[in-house]
């Protein structure tokens, strides 16, 4: 199963949808947010490229047998 892209956030808020994902059920990922995916043509996006170490993006899969040993 690949990773699916739930969302990016701010760092202070990633540990609680972690956890939330994780309770749900799913095994998570978190990565530094790729600002190369930005899109160009939204304005929206100043506050990311204003603060850069600020910004994770989680990723979710469903837990398989081997993920919860």
């Amino acid at each position: 199963m690949t990773w699916l892209k739930r969302n990016t956030t701010g760092l202070a808020r990633s540990k609680e949808l972690v956890e939330m994902y994780e309770s749900l059920g799913f095994e998570v990922k978190v990565e530094p947010m790729d600002f190369g995916e930005l899109d160009k043509e939204v304005e929206c996006n100043e506050c990311f490229k204003h603060g850069q170490e600020n910004f994770v993006t989680i990723y979710t899969k469903p837990k398989t047998e081997n993920s919860k040993r």
